[in-house]
């Protein structure tokens, strides 16, 4: 009992003493926490400097290839105003059902700003705006000249169709579509071009998540649709374009004046417009056609700079063969030269190629039309013969 009260006396004391090393390195580990977090602080401050002096001395990455599409982001977004484009986006409920007008323009073209709108059912297709230029494109009402109405409906009936799910095999009750294209002059209120386009070709098979309620509905005929859009000219040269588009020149108004002599002069710049494969569904093509014809030095990035366009436009040709229940056609391809500063075409050739594509998805179920491949190396080997100043 002596020594267990002995040892309780003990205990105040021991607590005491413990408490004090306790405290004692509690207050040390505070003391290198705060330095801790003295250096971590200091050691921030450096990294931020750095990655800001980096940032000033560093040239920036040659993307001429995207040069295009950014420096027309960065326009569009120093003057982008998110309530006005929300506006313009609400108006397409009031435009797909407009009632206007019809006043045909022998020449129709894209004047001003552009907008494309398109009803529910169009716009289960997607790239109807692919070759339009971000110069181009309106983001406000004010801004709209030409409106591109795309309304979708029903088409005739298909009968039924065969439909897969987890090889569980259904029928849907088919439909084909039928899509009208309306160019609108927008403060005017008057339809200036308009097209009709269709797609009431029977499946073989349909996937499930394409039914709704036992209805199978075609796909709109975004290939068709795409080429008459893209094939529109421009009324001239957007003045907002401070960098080369591929989109925006693919479009330019020209007069054709062959010359034998003609030579590429100057700087250039190549545009190409083209589809290959199967095009039913694909939105025709726009790009700068990165040849390796031409030396870095001899490309134009700017416009003031550029002599001679190279302008390529391809498209279907006449029919070749057959693989299977698809037809393959050419790839047909005019090419211009054009003097940028007059917007004349100087001279002009058509290059085509007419050998069939082993491609083994030439052959797939559902394809019914096939354009063979882009013939890359007749452009090249033509110009590399022409002359150059």
């Amino acid at each position: 009992m002596k020594n267990r009260f002995r040892k309780s006396n003990r205990q105040p004391q021991l607590c005491r003493a413990m408490s004090k090393k306790v405290g004692a390195a509690r207050l040390s580990s505070e003391r290198l926490n705060a330095s801790n977090l003295l250096l971590l602080a200091v050691f921030c401050l450096f990294l931020v400097a750095s990655c800001k002096l980096i940032g000033r001395n560093s040239a920036p990455a040659d993307n001429t290839s995207n040069s295009n599409v950014s420096n027309a982001n960065e326009a569009k977004s120093s003057s982008y105003d998110s309530e006005k484009f929300k506006k313009l986006l609400d108006a397409g409920d009031e435009i797909e059902k407009m009632n206007l007008p019809v006043k045909p323009d022998p020449k129709p073209m894209l004047k001003g700003k552009v907008f494309v709108f398109t009803n529910i059912e169009a716009s289960r297709g997607k790239g109807y705006d692919n070759g339009i230029s971000s110069y181009r494109k309106a983001d406000s009402l004010e801004d709209l000249q030409t409106a591109i109405r795309v309304n979708c409906r029903k088409g005739k009936s298909l009968g039924d169709f065969g439909s897969n799910s987890n090889g569980i095999e259904r029928r849907a009750e088919g439909f084909g579509i039928e899509c009208q294209v309306a160019l609108i002059d927008y403060p005017a209120r008057v339809i200036f071009d308009q097209k009709n386009f269709s797609n009431n070709e029977s499946q073989d098979l349909i996937s499930s998540r394409n039914v709704s309620a036992g209805v199978y509905l075609n796909p709109p005929p975004v290939g068709d649709i795409t080429r008459y859009i893209n094939s529109l000219p421009v009324d001239k040269v957007d003045p907002e374009m401070t960098s080369l588009d591929e989109k925006e020149l693919i479009r330019l108004p020209t007069t054709v004046s062959l010359k034998p002599d003609a030579a590429l002069k100057g700087k250039i710049k190549l545009a190409r417009q083209y589809e290959e494969a199967d095009i039913s569904q694909a939105p025709v093509l726009i790009d700068g056609y990165l040849s390796s014809v031409f030396p870095s030095n001899k490309l134009a990035t700017k416009p003031e700079e550029l002599e001679t366009l190279v302008k390529i436009v391809c498209g279907r040709g006449d029919k070749i063969g057959q693989t299977g229940k698809t037809a393959q056609y050419s790839n047909r391809c005019v090419v211009s030269l054009i003097d940028y500063k007059s917007l004349t075409v100087v001279a002009q050739k058509t290059i085509e190629n007419r050998s069939l594509d082993d491609n083994p998805s030439a052959e797939s179920a559902g394809v019914k039309i096939w354009v063979t491949k882009f013939p890359n190396a007749e452009i090249e080997s033509y110009l590399k013969s022409l002359p150059t100043e």
